[in-house]
Parts: structure tokens; sequence; C-alpha cells
């Protein structure tokens, strides 16, 4: 009624603000922008917008706790993602796929979906941090602090080290806990509070 639906600026808009809004934990907000996206998405739409909108939904229902359908939605988002060319930098959500791959205990899917990635792509700090997820599903948590090692101390290659580290602080607290070393994991999340701050 607005006209907005026949403004090519305003579909891209409303995916990079429930991109973010996904992020900072508004999920109501998350969800409003992307229904409207999803009433104006042209058939056709740009694949990049598809993606991102993708994986928002996709961490929408992770973090409101969906398992199945966070797995449908990012495992849209990452078929989008692989007919992009690798030249182009997008979101991936190959992380947290596997991540919810790990809680919905399928953890041998999520192990052969990083033992299919290349080693280059293996060393990313994001993919440490589902390497860990796999691991400690695996019930394997000094392989997942061994992992984390350099994405806690920034050698990884990223685009967001402040994040990856602090991320990868919360998995060690997490593989801590799993060897019930109490100290470690407040350590872990002193420095992951200290990171954030």
């Amino acid at each position: 009624a607005n006209g907005w639906a026949d403004d090519p600026i305003i579909v891209p808009a409303l995916v990079i603000q429930a991109y973010e809004l996904v992020w900072m934990g508004d999920f109501e907000a998350t969800e409003r922008r992307l229904e409207r996206a999803d009433r104006d998405l042209p058939a056709a739409g740009e694949p990049v917008i598809e993606l991102v909108a993708r994986y928002a939904k996709g961490l929408l229902r992770f973090g409101r706790g969906r398992l199945e359908e966070a797995l449908e939605a990012l495992s849209a988002a990452e078929s989008v993602r692989q007919r992009l060319s690798k030249h182009i930098l997008t979101v991936d959500p190959r992380v947290q796929l596997i991540e919810v791959q790990v809680r919905l205990d399928e953890t041998d899917a999520a192990a052969a979906a990083l033992a299919e990635m290349s080693s280059e792509e293996r060393d990313r700090a994001e993919m440490r941090l589902a390497a860990a997820a796999v691991h400690l599903g695996e019930g394997d948590p000094e392989r997942a602090l061994a992992v984390l090692r350099p994405a806690i101390e920034r050698s990884a290659p990223t685009i967001h080290p402040r994040t990856a580290s602090m991320d990868a602080l919360l998995f060690a607290a997490a593989a801590h806990n799993a060897l019930g070393d109490i100290r470690a994991v407040e350590e872990s999340l002193e420095r992951a509070l200290d990171v954030a701050e």
C-alpha cells in the first residue's frame, strides 16, 4: 500500500536489518523483517540477499531452539552459498549448520561436512569453532581445546578476530566443563567477557 514493494532497495535493507538484529538477540524484530522480506522478495531474487535471508532465518530458529527448522534454513542457505562464486565474500552458514547437526545428535554428518572442506577452510577461526562442536559432540574435549587454541590466540585467519576469539573462549569453557576443570571454565568465561567489552 505504501509503494515500497516496488523499491529494489527495501528487500535488501530488510534482510540486512534482520541479520543484524538476530545477532543482537532481537528475535521478534528479526521475524518481522524476514516476514516482510519474504513477501516482497522477487521470485528470481539476488542470490546474496537470498543467502543472507536464509542464514538469518536459520540463526533465528537456532536461537529459539527450533533445531529442525534451523537445520532446514541453514541447509538452504548453504545451498545458495555453494552456487555463488568463491570470490564473493559472503556469510558462511556452515559453522552454525554443523553446530545444529551436533545438537541434533547428527555428529557423523557434522564430522563429514568438516572433512569435505579444504584444510585452508578448516583452518579459519570460524571453522575451528565448528570442529570444536564436533569434538565436544564426540566426547573429546581435549581435542576441542587443541583446535580452538589458534582462534583464542587470534592466529587463525578470520575477518572477525574479536568475535571468533570470544566464541572460541565460550567453546573452551564448555570443553573445560566437560573435563571437570571448574577453574579453567571460570577463566575462559572471564576472558570471553574481557574480549566482549
